[in-house]
């Protein structure tokens, strides 16, 4: 509600048009991003699916250890390539698709 409802009431308000407004829009629904993932991660972490029911899964490889990880070299360039992706597409669309204002430079006298 937090993160859908009132950030809608306030941009489209005729009243609540300003920047301030603005802003506190975005932060409700950047808050009710992270509250929708806190409910689905803790959500699933506290009621985890039964995957198959009458059987106990279990396996030889450390069961009931906290393994520890360190991604590889890889999985930085993956996630450093993934940036750069969303990157070059934000600039060309950016460009192409005239997003930007194209006033002409003011010159003082």
């Amino acid at each position: 509600l937090l993160g859908n409802i009132l950030p809608l009431l306030l941009i489209y308000y005729p009243k609540t048009a300003n920047t301030r407004y603005t802003v506190a829009a975005s932060m409700l629904v950047i808050l009710g991003g992270f509250a929708f993932l806190y409910v689905f991660v803790i959500g699933g972490q506290a009621y985890p699916l039964n995957i198959f029911p009458g059987y106990q899964v279990s396996s030889s490889f450390a069961d009931g250890q906290i393994a520890t990880y360190h991604p590889s070299l890889y999985e930085f360039l993956l996630g450093f390539g993934g940036l750069a992706i969303a990157f070059v597409i934000t600039t060309v669309s950016a460009y192409v698709l005239n997003f930007m204002p194209q006033d002409k430079p003011h010159i003082a006298d």
